[in-house]
C-alpha cells in the first residue's frame, strides 16, 4: 500500500474479518458515562440512563473503513458513512443511554453535507433514523437522544445495537417538529406537528411495555404530501399506574420510515377510593367492575339479590394501589341468576384489617 497507488479510497476497502472488541471503560454507573478507546482514538462514549439495572459490562466493535451492511436498503440512492459500529451490552434490563459517535473525517464515504448527518440503527429489516441526532461540528460527533433498552423485568439480557450514520440529505417521509404526552388522570394524550411531509402513508404509535418490547397501540393515517405545517394528537385510554414511553413510526408509501423521539408520561394513582358502575349494565352473562385504590387494601367484592342474601363473592383479594377491574360471570355463579335486578357491594380494609372504605351499587342482569 505504501509504494501503490494513491487513489485508494476509503469506498474501495472493505474488512474480511471482524475488528477487536474494544472493551468500554469505566464500567456502566447511573448517570456516568463510559468511553470506547481503540489505542490512544476516541471512538465513541455512552451517557447512562438513571433507569433500569445498568449492564455489566459494555464493548464495541468499529468497523472503520467498511460499508454498513445492507447500506441502500429499500434506497439506492441513500447517504452513508465509510464506517459503523457495533454496540455490545451485557446483563441489565430497563436502562436507557445515548450514545456519542465520533467521526473520522477519512470516513465521509457518501456524506455530501456533514450538518445533515444523522445515526441510525439496524432494526433487523431498516435502518431507522434517530431524527434528533446532533451534531457537534468542532468535536467531529454525532449524539443521539436517550435510547431506551428493557427486556423482560428481573431477567439478563444481552443486546446488541448496529450503528451507522447516515444523511438527512436522504429524503425521510416527515420533519417533525414537536411530539409531547401529557397524562389527564389515567389517560396520556399525545399530540405531534409535522412541517414537511413526503409521501408519507402513516403514523404507528408504539408504546414500550413491561416486556422491552414496542407494541403498536394505533395508526393514524398522515396528510402524505405537505409542505405546511399539520397537527395530529391520538388519546391512549384507560392506563393503569406507571410510567409509559412512547415513539411515533413515520412510514412512507414504499415502506421506508423513520422513528420520532422518546417522550414518557406517568399515571399517577388514584387519589381516593372509588367504585365504578359496572358496564355493560344491563348484562348477560359477563360485566366488568372497576375501582381505584389509593393505596394497597384487601378488597372483597359481594352480590346481593333484591332480599339482601348474599349469593356470591366475586373476589375477596389483596390489591396495589392504582386502577383494577374484574369481570363478574354469571356461569361461575352456582345457585344461577333470575332475571333481575342485584347489588355489588365492595368493603376495603387497610393492612390492620381497618375498614377504610364501603361502597354499594345496582346492576340488572337480563337472562
Amino acid at each position: 500500500v505504501l509504494t501503490g497507488a494513491t487513489d485508494i479510497g476509503t469506498n474501495e476497502f472493505q474488512l474480511t474479518v471482524d475488528p477487536p472488541d474494544i472493551l468500554g471503560t469505566p464500567t456502566p454507573t447511573p448517570g456516568g458515562t463510559t468511553e470506547f478507546h481503540w489505542y490512544n482514538k476516541l471512538v465513541a462514549d455512552v451517557n447512562w440512563g438513571t433507569d433500569g439495572t445498568l449492564p455489566v459490562t459494555a464493548a464495541l466493535m468499529d468497523y472503520a473503513g467498511t460499508n454498513p451492511p445492507n447500506a441502500t436498503s429499500g434506497n439506492p440512492n441513500a447517504q452513508y458513512r465509510n464506517e459503523y459500529s457495533l454496540v455490545k451490552l451485557y446483563g441489565g434490563s430497563g436502562y436507557t443511554f445515548a450514545l456519542r459517535q465520533y467521526l473520522d473525517p477519512s470516513k465521509q464515504g457518501k456524506i455530501t453535507n456533514a450538518y445533515n448527518q444523522k445515526l441510525a440503527s439496524w432494526t433487523g429489516s431498516e435502518w431507522g433514523v434517530y431524527t434528533s441526532t446532533s451534531f457537534n461540528p468542532s468535536y467531529g460527533y454525532l449524539r443521539t437522544n436517550y435510547i431506551q433498552y428493557a427486556p423482560e423485568p428481573n431477567l439478563e439480557s444481552n443486546a446488541t445495537y448496529l450503528f451507522a450514520v447516515t444523511s438527512s440529505d436522504n429524503p425521510l417521509p416527515v420533519e417533525l417538529s414537536s411530539f409531547t404526552a401529557i397524562a389527564h388522570q389515567r389517560d396520556a394524550e399525545l399530540r405531534w406537528t409535522t412541517i414537511t411531509e413526503f409521501n408519507l402513508g402513516y403514523f404507528e404509535i408504539e408504546r414500550h411495555n413491561s416486556s422491552g418490547i414496542w407494541v403498536p397501540v394505533a395508526r393514524m393515517n398522515a396528510a402524505g404530501m405537505s409542505n405546511s405545517i399539520k397537527e395530529y394528537s391520538y388519546w391512549d385510554k384507560r392506563l393503569n399506574t406507571g410510567k409509559f414511553t412512547y415513539r411515533l413510526k413515520c412510514i412512507d408509501n414504499n415502506s421506508e420510515f423513520s422513528y420520532s423521539d422518546l417522550v414518557e408520561v406517568e399515571i399517577d394513582k388514584p387519589a381516593t377510593f372509588a367504585l365504578m358502575q359496572n358496564y355493560p349494565n344491563p348484562f348477560n352473562p359477563e360485566t366488568k367492575i372497576e375501582f381505584n385504590l389509593p393505596a394497597k387494601a384487601l378488597i372483597r367484592l359481594e352480590l346481593y339479590n333484591i332480599t339482601g342474601e348474599l349469593i356470591y363473592i366475586i373476589r375477596d383479594n389483596i390489591f396495589e394501589p392504582g386502577f383494577h377491574s374484574v369481570l363478574l360471570n354469571t356461569n361461575n355463579v352456582s345457585r344461577g341468576l333470575a332475571t333481575g335486578v342485584y347489588f355489588y357491594r365492595m368493603i376495603a380494609l387497610d393492612e390492620n384489617r381497618k375498614l377504610v372504605f364501603m361502597s354499594v351499587k345496582k346492576l340488572l342482569y337480563l337472562k
